[in-house]
């Protein structure tokens, strides 16, 4: 892949000139592009969900089919994940009880945050950190296994409560489906903001999500592949703050 920033994935809806000259001054630090994975034009979370399936028709199998087809799977894979996305920009935290309706009861994965992360990059009170996980073969991270879904979220924004400018995105770029089982990657970004401070998170996920019957999937395991944090300041609310959606 090459070394284009994720910001060619990421739009942004306020991200203002000096994250834009950052990003051209780090280019060879940031993101890689959107690469090898090709998403569907459905795979976007936490933009515009209601553009993302067809108006006046359920994207769940019917009574007689248990088949998912790969477009209809994403379709509600999206509206599992737009759960979550609702439910921390509310306020900031994870609700278990919704959690729970995305997650499969026997749900196993990383914890999401490692408790350090190397520095890649530092300038005028940015700094940039990124840790890389091998996955292989499902086996865990190196950062650990959660006790369930809720620890997972929760390692990423445990102090998000009460901030402002709260987001989270999702992409789906990849869908895989075997009997009863499918496997996504999804691109991750999510950002909040107290005072003029700013942290910014992008990840990559593996996720292998239940299927059963016409149930909408639930979560069986997410791991981690990679996770940047991006924090620093800019006064006025403005600036280096980004609210950018997967759009590319």
């Amino acid at each position: 892949m090459s070394d284009q920033s994720w910001a060619g994935c990421f739009r942004g809806r306020r991200a203002g000139a000096r994250w834009v000259l950052v990003a051209l001054v780090i280019g060879a630090v940031t993101w890689t592009g959107c690469g090898d994975d090709e998403p569907s034009t459905s795979g976007q979370v936490g933009g515009d969900p209601a553009g993302d399936t067809d108006k006046g028709h359920d994207p769940v199998p019917s009574e007689t089919s248990v088949v998912w087809e790969t477009e209809q799977f994403q379709a509600v894979a999206d509206q599992q994940l737009q759960l979550l996305v609702d439910d921390l920009e509310r306020d900031g935290r994870f609700d278990p009880e919704v959690l729970a309706e995305v997650a499969a009861t026997d749900f196993t994965g990383d914890r999401l945050h490692p408790d350090r992360m190397p520095v890649v990059h530092e300038s005028g009170g940015l700094v940039i950190r990124r840790q890389e996980t091998v996955v292989e073969d499902g086996s865990s991270g190196e950062h650990g296994v959660a006790g369930g879904l809720v620890e997972s979220l929760d390692q990423l924004v445990s102090d998000w409560s009460g901030r402002s400018d709260v987001h989270l995105h999702f992409k789906i770029t990849s869908v895989e489906l075997e009997e009863g089982v499918a496997r996504t990657r999804v691109l991750m970004e999510a950002g909040s903001r107290q005072g003029d401070r700013f942290t910014q998170l992008r990840s990559r996920w593996l996720c292998e999500w239940k299927l059963d019957g016409k149930r909408p999937p639930r979560l069986l395991s997410l791991r981690s592949e990679m996770l940047e944090q991006v924090t620093g300041s800019s006064p006025g609310g403005d600036g280096c703050m980004s609210t950018r959606r997967p759009e590319c």
